[in-house]
């Protein structure tokens, strides 16, 4: 099942940068592998192997999924091996509500990642977008 990437926050659809990722297999296990939209792999700290979200969902079906890169001032925390049977665990929820931000399951389902935005060198969250977990 592909994610619904139109319940992504309007400002991250807007001005966020995304990668393309594929699920390989990487010696016994199967890992998130990050490409271009040039079909190359993507370096996560060059803004270049990035696009906009537009371009980004037009190449999605050819991978497993967009990624967001962190740039600009976008952060990101993942919280892995926090659901079970559909159901997050309390010091998760807690994270959740603590960051008061945008919040996803992540592509296994089993975790999940918080976008937040932090202004200059401080780790504020200044920038709140909405909260509601999507798959």
């Amino acid at each position: 099942m592909k994610p619904n990437y139109q319940n992504l926050p309007d400002e991250l659809k807007r001005n966020g940068l995304f990668c393309l990722w594929r699920y390989e297999r990487v010696g016994d296990r199967l890992s998130k592998i990050p490409y271009s939209f040039n079909g190359k792999r993507a370096r996560s700290t060059e803004r270049g192997d990035f696009c906009y979200f537009d371009k980004a969902v037009r190449l999605s079906n050819r991978y497993s999924g967009i990624g967001l890169g962190i740039f600009d001032g976008y952060c990101a925390v993942d919280i892995d091996h926090c659901v079970t049977n559909g159901k997050l665990s309390e010091p998760a929820l807690d994270i959740i509500n603590m960051m008061n931000s945008y919040t996803e399951y992540s592509p296994s389902g089993e975790g999940v990642r918080i976008i937040f935005k932090a202004g200059g060198s401080a780790l504020s969250a200044t920038c709140r977008l909405p909260k509601e977990p999507t798959s």
